[in-house]
């Protein structure tokens, strides 16, 4: 027993078994722990290589995409081209820019990958009442989508010889070889569709993604609302940049016009009328003796709008003032004057209708100080001739933001000219500021009141002294006579616009007999009529006859400063037209962006020409000396429609210096260095010249915006253009429209699906 039990106490070999045991364990688990690693990163790298198959199936379908945008630019870029060669023949049926240049975008993609099987005809839905299809279906070329891949392509270890093993496509119904699924048409919808476009991507291990979707192409937005395909010189039949000159009769200009820093000028026995849309000249419109212009039409006073600096009427020096041998003008719509209307000559008659705006009354519009004191910046209606006719009974609306001036004859350098409290003046009305020469003794000595009571005995205003600037009540105007010296009268000099309008007022008033005797003399019985519903505003008094009595009057009212303040209503409509003008007198646009209030004003207006803005002539001069001139100095052809849409004898001129449009022509575009003469009776189409516009009797001009685009756009769409170019801008015109359509973004996938195998 002793022997038993002592053995039960020896364990000396339990601790060999227990450390076999432990290392059994710890060997499973390892074998464990390393199996589940190993299986983990097999795990891994199944995920991570089936994921790099599908980028890598992406990179192939983006290539693929980008090959297949390139036919729809390319679709798109021929599509506009068409359009803009048959735009005149497809507008005059009915359709829209954007409707032709749609259809023909989507007929070019159903070209590009038609595969044109022999006997299937494309199914198709016709819109009703018409032969245009709606809708169209048939085969797409498995061979052109393929060919979509670049050739340089790296997305995978695959070589150029295998590169048809990327691109798989389903094919929904058997057809002959190349023959692949449908394509979509669908016009109402304006969008191409290719269905079953399949990417597959294999790796090293054998594993595939697929990718399959349906490509659909949405007609690109692009801007063809006239903006780009039809310039806005070509909306001007006349474009003179130094003047447009009227001096025979017979003349007929219906399209809109522009005249350069010498204006409209109409002389001697001369007769036109002018009835397009905008009648712009960055100088004065001018009427001589005899000479007649209508601009606009009584039938439609919002059809036209004239802009100018000035408006005005004239003697012409050595002809005999009568009723017979006067100026003529008639203003029928919108008239926006710069500075002033001026009737300088004799018995003139001038009809005004619609609205008029003489809208500014100092220089620039960024100043909170108002600066009313220069005449040059100051919108006003003078009148200065005798017998003089201003008819204003088709008037809706008359605005003068200014005042009239007395101009200063002086030595004195930068002497300002004397204000008036009147917008509308006649020149007699002078009278009312005129200071007699014992006023100014009276106040020279220091006698203030004896200066105020011999003004009131004068003009019957009491206290005048306090309507005046306080240390100098009136200013010196010299007279030119025939004399050495000139001689010197003197004239109120007002404390402010207000003070000047206040005065005339009460002047007027009490020597208004005296006034409209001597108003008398310049104005014709009917002269200065309103009608009651004449909205007016105005910055001084205007002078008017009274409807019911035939007698002269006044009418004035404070000057309100909610109104014509500083940023107030016609502070800023002032400000707006002041650019407006800016901008068309320099673009043919009223597009002010970039200009600023603080140089609102046209000062230099022979400057920024219009011919050098529009036209290159540097590439004008290489062209009419180059092998394509038809003469000296000279592109000349006759120009012919392809469409065969445009009847007559239509014309294309390029020319250094001076031109006449010949009478056999009756449309086109000439551009002339110098200046051009019309003969043609009916001349449809744009004239630009850098000199000097003038008729023959009869003659007749029209605008054609479509015509001139038309000329121009099918130079564009050569190879190389012949004359495209020398106009500024113009020759990428079609790059322009392209660039404001990113193709990408039109087109879209549908019914996408993956799968990796």
């Amino acid at each position: 027993m002793e022997r038993l039990w002592s053995l039960r106490k020896d364990n000396r070999g339990a601790s060999l078994i227990a450390v076999l045991i432990s290392l059994a364990v710890v060997s499973v688990l390892g074998i464990i722990i390393a199996q589940i690693t190993v299986t983990n990163i097999q795990m891994k790298e199944v995920e991570r290589q089936s994921k790099t198959n599908f980028y890598d199936a992406e990179r192939v379908m983006d290539d693929l995409t980008s090959g297949l945008n390139g036919f729809a630019a390319t679709a798109m870029e021929t599509a506009y081209n068409d359009m803009l060669g048959q735009y005149r023949k497809v507008t005059a049926e009915g359709s829209t820019a954007k409707e032709i240049f749609a259809r023909k975008y989507l007929d070019n993609m159903k070209d590009v990958f038609d595969v044109g099987l022999t006997g299937k005809e494309p199914l198709s839905r016709m819109i009703s009442g018409t032969t245009k299809p709606a809708y169209t279906r048939g085969y797409y070329s498995i061979a052109k989508v393929k060919s979509a891949l670049s050739k340089d392509f790296t997305g995978t270890e695959y070589t150029d010889d295998q590169r048809n093993e990327f691109v798989k496509i389903a094919v929904p119904d058997a057809g002959a070889p190349d023959c692949a699924a449908y394509y979509h048409v669908d016009y109402e919808n304006m969008q191409f569709i290719l269905e079953g476009i399949k990417v597959s991507v294999k790796d090293k291990n054998g594993n595939i993604v697929n990718i399959m979707t349906d490509l659909v192409f949405h007609v690109p937005e692009i801007n063809i609302d006239g903006s780009n395909l039809v310039k806005e010189f070509m909306r001007y039949s006349l474009i003179a940049d130094t003047q447009i000159s009227v001096g025979s009769t017979g003349i007929n200009v219906d399209g809109n016009v522009y005249a350069g820093h010498e204006g409209i000028v109409a002389t001697g026995n001369s007769q036109a009328n002018f009835t397009g849309k905008k009648i712009i000249t960055r100088g004065d419109i001018t009427v001589m003796s005899k000479g007649q212009l209508n601009f606009g039409r009584v039938s439609d006073l919002t059809n036209t709008q004239i802009w100018a600096e000035n408006i005005k009427t004239e003697r012409t020096p050595g002809v005999a003032a009568t009723s017979d041998n006067r100026p003529k003008l008639g203003l029928y719509g919108y008239t926006f004057v710069s500075d002033d209307l001026e009737l300088n000559g004799a018995y003139d008659e001038v009809k005004i209708a619609g609205d008029y705006y003489g809208y500014n009354f100092q220089k620039n519009y960024n100043e909170k100080v108002l600066d009313l004191q220069n005449a040059e910046y100051s919108s006003a209606v003078v009148i200065n001739g005798k017998e003089i006719n201003l008819d204003l009974t088709g008037i809706k609306t008359l605005m003068i933001a200014g005042r009239t001036f007395i101009g200063r004859n002086t030595g004195t350098v930068n002497a300002q000219d004397i204000a008036m409290g009147e917008s509308l003046a006649v020149r007699s009305n002078q009278i009312a500021y005129y200071v007699p020469q014992g006023c100014v003794d009276a106040f020279n000595s220091g006698d203030v009141a004896l200066f105020n009571s011999l003004y009131e005995e004068h003009s019957g205003v009491p206290n005048v002294y306090s309507y005046l600037v306080a240390s100098e009540p009136f200013t010196t105007f010299y007279y030119k006579t025939l004399d050495v010296a000139p001689e010197v009268i003197y004239y109120l000099n007002f404390a402010s616009d207000q003070k000047a309008n206040d005065f005339y007022v009460k002047y007027y008033n009490n020597r208004k007999g005296l006034m409209n005797a001597f108003a008398e003399n310049y104005l014709h019985a009917d002269a200065l009529k309103l009608n009651n519903d004449v909205a007016l505003l105005l910055q001084g008094a205007l002078l008017y006859r009274n409807g019911s009595t035939g007698k002269l009057d006044t009418w004035s009212r404070p000057i309100d400063a909610n109104l014509w303040g500083y940023d107030k209503h016609y502070y800023k409509f002032a400000g707006t037209h002041a650019l407006m003008y800016k901008a068309l007198a320099t673009t043919l646009e009223d597009k002010t962006t970039g200009l600023t209030l603080a140089d609102a004003r046209l000062v230099d207006a022979e400057g920024n020409r219009m011919f050098q803005y529009l036209i290159d002539e540097t590439a004008l001069n290489a062209l009419v000396t180059s092998s394509e001139a038809t003469g000296t100095d000279q592109y000349v052809v006759a120009y012919t429609d392809p469409e065969g849409a445009i009847s007559g004898t239509k014309l294309l001129a390029i020319v250094k210096g001076d031109y006449e449009v010949d009478s056999v022509y009756d449309g086109g575009l000439v551009i002339a260095t110098g200046n051009v003469r019309v003969n043609s009776a009916s001349f449809s189409g744009t004239i630009i010249a850098k000199g000097i516009i003038s008729f023959a009797t009869n003659a007749g001009v029209s605008s054609d915006e479509i015509l001139v685009s038309q000329i121009i756009s099918q130079d564009v769409r050569k190879t190389i253009p012949k004359f495209a170019t020398i106009f500024k801008g113009y020759e990428a015109a079609a790059d322009s429209v392209m660039s404001t359509a990113t193709i990408n973004k039109y087109l879209a996938y549908e019914n996408w699906t993956k799968t990796i195998d």
